[in-house]
Parts: structure tokens; C-alpha cells; sequence
């Protein structure tokens, strides 16, 4: 019984840091539309890229633990805040994921 209350502690603990790492990192995103040279412009993106392989490593120790203690990806409160929160999450993902792509 530990372990299962240490698997949702840990799959709390996941969800919240990619939730918080996606609001967080797409207003970095948001801030790249007010840089004023090169210089910046790298610097913001850089620290998307770092915030969005942290999001990465989140999201897949997340849906892991959820398929180890025997839940369902698919059917988890991460994808269903992801589809049909609030804070309109998979917009903002989306939004972080092409821009990491774009200039990766």
C-alpha cells in the first residue's frame, strides 16, 4: 500500500512539473515576440529548449509510473488537462514543441 501512495505522490509530482514547465515556458515563448536583437533571441530560446527536454523528461516519467501501477495513458488527468483544461495546455504545447523544432 506504501508504494502505491509513493507511485501518486510521484505521478502528482509529474504532472504538476509539466503543467507548471508548459504555462512557464510558453510565456518565454510569448517573449520572444518583444526581442530587440540576436542576442536575446537566443538567449529566451535556449532557455525554452532546456524547459522543454525538462517538460520531455516529465511527461515520460508520468505516463511510465501510469503503465507501471496500472493505469491508462490515454484515459490519465494529464491528457484530459492537456485536451480539455483550462489553461489550454495542448495550444501552448503545440506552440513551444514548432518553435523548439523551428529552430533546433
Amino acid at each position: 500500500m506504501a508504494n502505491d501512495h509513493h507511485a501518486s505522490v510521484l505521478i502528482g509530482g509529474y504532472e504538476k512539473i509539466t503543467i507548471d514547465g508548459i504555462n512557464k515556458t510558453y510565456d518565454m515563448v510569448e517573449d520572444l515576440n518583444k526581442v530587440k536583437n540576436d542576442e536575446e533571441f537566443w538567449e529566451i530560446f535556449n532557455r525554452i529548449e532546456a524547459s522543454y527536454r525538462d517538460i520531455e523528461e516529465s511527461m515520460t516519467n508520468y505516463f511510465d509510473l501510469i503503465k507501471r501501477t496500472g493505469g491508462n495513458p490515454k484515459n490519465c488527468s494529464l491528457v484530459h488537462e492537456l485536451e480539455h483544461g483550462l489553461y489550454c495546455l495542448d495550444e501552448k504545447y503545440r506552440a513551444i514543441t514548432n518553435i523548439v523544432e523551428q529552430y533546433s
